[in-house]
């Protein structure tokens, strides 16, 4: 599998994201505010080098693994013609550790001249429930793999399951992103986490049922084709 293009993007990512985190370091002082009360008060401080690396070191790793995931896939040729979606997780999920950064820094900035943080969960769950959106949208142009897409004993034992589950779970997974992000702005915050973690298991056993059904439906005697 070609992976050059989302390589050179994600090393572009990570790059920004390092220096970002270098131009940051000139302004800060070594020791900074690492956990903050209910109230937006510091209540541990610590090295500067932990919030300025953690963030870059997580999306340098992520990218060592997508590569390596890229590389141990059995089915390699469906892999290849799935390119587009793995990418497309690829590069989403760097992007939403580059804005956890951003947030970072910013936090850093502004509390080390007495703002309080402000809280990023609504912003962070609304990028989640947007790429979801987009991964849905996706996923009839998933091949069957092992990596990516609705994985389950029943669609990777069967291609017209996988077929087929991705076809009808297009719009349901949709959905879903888009209800994640009607949460963010409608619930409040004392039970925003509570319904996201809701909407996803729903629509993950949801989505196992459906592969179980559909696979039932085109082997009634229990046996993959």
């Amino acid at each position: 599998m070609n992976i050059r293009r989302p390589l050179v993007v994600s090393a572009g990512i990570v790059l920004a994201m390092a220096c970002l985190s270098l131009t940051a370091a000139y302004f800060l002082p070594g020791t900074v505010p690492l956990r903050f009360n209910a109230s937006g008060m510091p209540t541990q401080y610590g090295s500067l080098a932990v919030p300025l690396a953690l963030m870059p070191l997580t999306a340098l790793a992520l990218t060592v693994i997508f590569v390596m995931l890229s590389r141990a896939e059995p089915r390699r040729d469906n892999l290849i013609a799935s390119r587009v979606p793995y990418a497309t997780r690829w590069i989403g999920a760097l992007l939403i550790l580059a804005a956890v950064h951003l947030w970072i820094i910013y936090t850093l900035l502004a509390t080390v001249r007495g703002a309080a943080p402000v809280d990023p969960e609504r912003l962070f769950m609304a990028l989640a429930g947007a790429l979801i959106v987009i991964a849905g949208h996706q996923l009839p142009r998933l091949r069957s793999n092992f990596m990516i897409g609705i994985r389950t004993p029943w669609t990777l034992s069967d291609d017209r399951t996988w077929q087929r589950t991705h076809r009808l779970a297009r719009v349901p997974v949709m959905l879903t992103g888009l209800a994640i992000i009607a949460a963010v702005f409608a619930a409040p915050k004392a039970i925003l986490l509570a319904t996201v973690m809701t909407i996803l298991i729903a629509t993950g056993i949801a989505l196992v049922v459906l592969s179980y059904v559909l696979w039932h439906r085109g082997n009634p005697n229990g046996h993959s084709v």
